[in-house]
């Protein structure tokens, strides 16, 4: 007897254990657990097991509002398939077409030289939704509409953050298709520098070099495809000249500004250096100043076409700035005859978008 009632002691807690195994498993039905659980199981990367979580959930209350928020924040972080997603969902109140969050492809200007990009975006409340590293110019995300923010981080080959862009705001429309074409790529900078004319040609005999004058561009290029190898160039110049091997009191000159633009073609290396060509004219206007015999200051003005042609090397040192060193040949078309020289420069400038 005695030995049959220890046996029966001994094998109680199994009974009890077994029994509690016959219990079906009490799943959190409150948002607060269903929350906190499911955070604990993201956090260990058991995504497999938070995914059974909200499925259990969900068979036994198909409309519980707070799972189909969180199996939306799983599947918008890619952390369940689309597949597994329609499971849980299928033949309940909430499957209906179109019902996951849609995936926008975010895209940015590459940076000349970036290996890869670091990524943030955060909601209104500045809870930050993603924050990862990402190969391409590009992130893939599923988004409800709202309003977000996002930067960007260009990581070098050292591996390490080059520099983040400003936090841009992101508006996310439903029905209305993202601002990704020619004009969302579209690069624009702008750069200013100090020439250097070399005259050739008839005028070299009447008027010197010089490095008195000024330069101001701003370029257009476009960032995918073809569109990334070609742009346009407005320019502004400005350029004084003295009358060669003048001794007077009061040198002559001549003062020349111009205003066109010029068609480009540019490589795009993965690296910080690109060379640039092209090609194009505009208009100069041209004031000379002189003394007469008779010791009289008279001024000549004309308006005149101009053409140039030249190539450049550009340097991204530290995004968005770069500099530039290239050489022009320039000729400004007098009715008579025309003034022709090289002009090199040096130019420092920024991409402003």
């Amino acid at each position: 007897m005695n030995i049959k009632s220890k046996f029966t002691r001994s094998l109680l807690p199994l009974m009890i254990a077994f029994a509690f195994m016959l219990v079906p498993h009490a799943w959190p039905e409150s948002a607060a657990d269903i929350d906190r659980k499911t955070d604990e199981l993201v956090a260990k990367k058991d995504y497999a097991a938070a995914y059974a979580l909200l499925n259990g959930v969900l068979e036994r209350d198909p409309e519980n509002r707070a799972v189909k928020e969180k199996l939306d924040g799983l599947y918008r972080e890619k952390y369940i398939t689309e597949q597994e997603y329609q499971t849980a969902l299928r033949s309940r109140k909430f499957t209906t077409t179109g019902n996951a969050p849609k995936l926008l492809k975010l895209e940015w200007n590459g940076v000349p030289g970036a290996k890869k990009y670091s990524v943030q975006i955060q909601d209104q409340s500045g809870k930050t939704l993603f924050d990862g590293t990402v190969n391409e110019s590009a992130v893939e995300r599923a988004f409800d509409p709202g309003q977000y923010r996002m930067r960007i981080g260009a990581i070098n080959k050292f591996n390490k953050i080059a520099g983040w862009s400003d936090w841009q705001d992101v508006s996310v429309v439903k029905g209305r298709p993202p601002g990704i074409g020619f004009w969302g790529n579209l690069h624009i900078s702008v750069a200013a520098g100090m020439p250097y004319y070399r005259l050739t040609g008839d005028f070299s005999k009447y008027l010197g070099n010089s490095y008195s004058g000024a330069n101001l561009t701003g370029r257009f290029e476009g960032g995918k495809g073809f569109w990334k190898y070609t742009g346009l160039e407005l320019e502004g110049a400005y350029v004084t000249m003295k009358y060669a091997g003048a001794q007077k009191k009061v040198p002559d000159n001549g003062t020349l500004m111009m205003g066109g633009g010029a068609l480009l073609v540019r490589t795009a290396f993965d690296f910080p250096v690109n060379l640039i060509a092209r090609m194009g004219g505009g208009m100069c206007s041209s004031s000379y100043e002189y003394t007469t015999l008779i010791m009289q200051k008279q001024t000549y003005t004309s308006m005149d076409p101009y053409l140039r042609a030249g190539v450049s090397i550009e340097y991204a040192f530290y995004r968005p700035f770069f500099c530039e060193l290239g050489a022009d040949y320039l000729s400004v078309m007098y009715k008579a005859s025309s003034l022709d020289s090289t002009r090199f420069y040096f130019m420092a400038g920024m991409r402003v978008k």
